[in-house]
């Protein structure tokens, strides 16, 4: 049975590209700390091999944004500068942070240890002083292994998994994360709560609110062949399709065969 079409579309990386990022994030979180006095919160995710980059992970990347400013809004914990890097060496995001290092940590930790997506997570906390607060620090046991659950640490020590094994692995989290979202999507879609051309939800009231879709940063046509707007009603009527579409925010000239390749 053949996996699921899920491409890895950013180019290869090689070392010298790697070190090169790592030098950079390291002077902007000195710059950082020394403009803000301020913990700094730096998220990226684990990816192996040597492409980093691509939708389905750029999908990720931004889900993890989701739930970490929903969760730090929710703990009251403002955001005093944020910035977003996307190169080939992967998806980047820094935040300065008006709260305690070791309450931000633990909401971070939280996020990383939520489902198998989270897993894939990497959100370092800095403290004011640049010390980077580590998972003992909070009283936190060290991570797993996405593929045996055993300590993670020293898997990569060992190296007890080959890339390939790595790689499969995050394009099962990131397609099954995928296909959730385009789940309960098809499911509010039928209940006629969202606006499938525009990618936003109605109000109960009936009117649309420009609001996007969660899990879905950008309008994607999901069903294939036409769908039609039952005037001054903003529902729609749906000629059924068992195959998914991938135009993302277009309304299709004929139906899809499948994902837009990425």
């Amino acid at each position: 049975m053949k996996e699921p079409v899920i491409r890895l579309a950013g180019p290869a990386v090689e070392v010298p590209d790697m070190l090169l990022a790592r030098d950079g994030r390291a002077a902007a979180q000195k710059k950082l700390l020394e403009r803000y006095h301020r913990p700094l919160l730096f998220f990226t995710q684990n990816i192996p091999g040597p492409v980093k980059t691509s939708v389905l992970i750029h999908l990720g990347f931004l889900e993890g944004i989701r739930r970490l400013e929903k969760a730090l809004e929710k703990a009251g914990i403002p955001i005093l500068f944020q910035k977003t890097i996307e190169w080939k060496t992967g998806y980047e995001k820094y935040y300065v942070l008006d709260g305690n290092a070791l309450a931000i940590k633990k909401i971070a930790c939280a996020i990383e240890g939520q489902d198998r997506l989270g897993r894939l997570y990497d959100m370092d906390v800095l403290a004011e002083d640049g010390h980077k607060i580590s998972r003992t620090d909070i009283g936190l046991p060290g991570r797993l292994c996405l593929i045996c659950s055993q300590p993670a640490q020293a898997c990569a020590r060992s190296r007890k998994h080959s890339v390939p094994v790595l790689v499969r692995n995050v394009h099962r989290v990131l397609g099954d994360f995928l296909m959730d979202r385009v789940e309960d999507a098809l499911r509010q879609g039928l209940q006629g709560d969202v606006d499938w051309w525009t990618g936003t939800i109605r109000e109960p009231t009936g009117i649309w609110t420009g609001i996007p879709l969660p899990g879905v940063p950008m309008p994607l046509c999901l069903i294939s062949g036409r769908w039609e707007k039952k005037a001054g009603t903003g529902k729609a009527r749906e000629k059924r399709c068992s195959r998914l579409c991938g135009p993302w925010g277009r309304q299709p000239k004929r139906p899809c065969s499948g994902l837009r390749a990425m």
